[in-house]
């Protein structure tokens, strides 16, 4: 059955060769075609350039014109020369009508070929389809067939095979009992050390791809990143365009703007009054822990109290006040280190309002600051009062804790600790500025960004719009050349027509009449060569 499925297949591999190898000719003689073409091209361009030569003869046959003219006018008339060139004058236009014959002739001639090339192409495809959907069926019913005969062969005998089998099973079975004894002596004694080895490889693999996969979530995260980068930007950059469209809408919202400031000094004011407000309570606080300080010296004046447990309790809160003593030293320094940074953030927003004054209006136009810059001078001065305000209070509890006595009472633990929670809240407010204001620096550079690439985009906008109303032009001008060109040819066959050439110059007109036609006679016995060998 194997050599019958062999032989369609050589059959079919046979087929398409053939038709591959028409192909190929196919194609072959469709280049020819297209060549040929291309040959057609450029005689009619030299029938052009010889069109404009005839047109300088125009001239001449002018002046014949004028010449017989005088002649007639005299009375003097050569009937062989008028003979002659009414001859030369017929020649040309059989010569003329030739060629518009042999154009249309050639042209339909082609169109033939190609049709019939088109059709043997499609009749090979279809012939190839064909082919193969036969190969198909009849391998299918090759398979089938075989199936049969395979399932009658292996159903014939198979009791004694089966037992056959089974004997021989029993026997490997045995032997490979006896084999896996042995194996498990020489094992026993190998394997821990092979074992050993193998972890400590697998444990470098897996160190290996901790770290692979370390820095793929590294990179993918910058990648991500970045992404979000280029979209906050794009973002950005939409809200700039916005904000440059909407000039006139901003002289509104500056006007909103001054109502809002007003509104929030006033808040202002209020958050002052509700400071002094705490500042009083925390007075009254201390005069407070004042009296119970007193209170417990009097305790402490009497023999009977435990003062090794009062002083250990004193030596207790004295390192308490001067770990927060500590810590206000470091916020007094961190603070003093914002507000540098403030005030130059202020001096840098001083320097682009000068650099970015607004110009006189001229016509209508308006020129006003981009809201950014507002909402970032607004953040600024919100954050440094913050600032101020919290370094007020610090140094209020400062000067308080100083007042105090070290070697006071026990009772001044509630007190300490509520000063403790208060001077971690307000070291906490100090990071959070901190961070604030780092997120504004951010967001002021990518802003200069921005504008350095608005700018450069818009310079590519007006280069890529320069260069297509450059191309736009030169298309405009080879249409207009084309156009010239066709008026010129009509021009020309209809000056041959209605004024047929008279003078001298028929030897030019001959010798390219025998040029064109020497081209025409080779160029037909090319096609029939091409015609014959496809």
């Amino acid at each position: 059955m194997s050599n019958s499925t062999e032989i369609p297949e050589e059959e079919s591999q046979e087929v398409e060769s053939e038709l591959e190898k028409k192909k190929e000719i196919l194609t072959f003689a469709m280049k020819q075609i297209k060549n040929k073409d291309k040959e057609i091209l450029k005689l009619k361009e030299e029938l052009e350039k010889k069109q404009k030569e005839l047109g300088s003869t125009k001239k001449q046959q002018e002046e014949v014109d004028q010449t017989n003219n005088k002649n007639n006018n005299g009375g003097e008339i050569n009937k062989e020369q008028f003979l002659e060139l009414k001859k030369e004058n017929d020649k040309l236009f059989q010569f003329i009508e030739q060629l518009k014959t042999e154009n249309e002739n050639g042209e339909e001639k082609r169109k033939k070929i190609e049709k019939k090339f088109e059709l043997q192409l499609q009749n090979s495809e279809s012939e190839i389809k064909n082919l193969r959907s036969e190969r198909e069926n009849y391998s299918k019913l090759l398979q089938k067939e075989f199936e049969k005969t395979q399932n009658i062969f292996y159903n014939y005998d198979n009791n004694k095979k089966e037992k056959e089998l089974k004997k021989e099973i029993e026997i490997v079975k045995e032997k490979e009992k006896e084999k896996e004894k042995e194996i498990k002596k020489e094992t026993n004694q190998i394997g821990q050390e092979k074992y050993d080895e193998l972890q400590n490889e697998r444990d470098n693999l897996n160190k290996k791809l901790k770290e692979t996969k370390d820095t793929l979530k590294e990179t993918n995260e910058e990648l991500e990143k970045e992404k979000e980068g280029k979209k906050k930007l794009n973002k950005k950059l939409q809200d700039l365009k916005k904000a440059s469209e909407s000039s006139s809408q901003q002289l509104q919202n500056t006007t909103v703007n001054n109502s809002q400031l007003t509104e929030k000094n006033e808040s202002l004011e209020k958050a002052k009054k509700q400071i002094e407000k705490k500042v009083k309570i925390l007075e009254k606080k201390i005069k407070q822990l004042e009296n119970k300080i007193e209170s417990l010296n009097k305790v402490n004046q009497d023999p009977n109290n435990n003062k090794k447990k009062n002083s250990k309790k004193l030596n207790n809160l004295q390192t308490l006040l001067e770990k927060k003593n500590n810590e206000l030293e470091s916020t007094k320094k961190k603070n003093s280190k914002l507000e540098s940074e403030i005030k130059k953030f202020h001096a840098t927003i001083k320097n682009l309002k000068k650099k970015k004054r607004p110009v006189t209006p001229q016509k209508g136009k308006k020129t006003i600051q981009s809201q950014n810059e507002i909402v970032l001078e607004k953040k600024v001065q919100e954050l440094s009062e913050e600032i101020h305000k919290l370094n007020s209070e610090m140094n209020y509890l400062k000067k308080k804790k100083q007042l105090k006595k070290p070697n006071e009472t026990n009772e001044t633990n509630g007190t300490n600790e509520t000063n403790g929670t208060q001077i971690h809240q307000n070291i906490e407010k100090n990071d959070l500025m901190n961070k604030m204001l780092k997120d504004l620096k951010k967001t002021k550079f990518l802003l200069e960004k921005s504008k350095d690439k608005n700018s450069n985009l818009a310079m590519k906008i007006q280069k890529l719009e320069n260069e297509k109303t450059e191309s736009l032009n030169e298309i405009n001008k080879l249409r207009q050349l084309t156009e010239n060109y066709q008026r010129i040819e009509e021009i020309i066959l209809k000056s041959l027509i209605l004024n047929p050439i008279t003078s001298g110059s028929s030897t030019a007109l001959g010798i390219f009449s025998d040029v064109i036609k020497n081209k025409n006679q080779n160029k037909k016995k090319e096609n029939v060569e091409n015609v014959n060998n496809n």
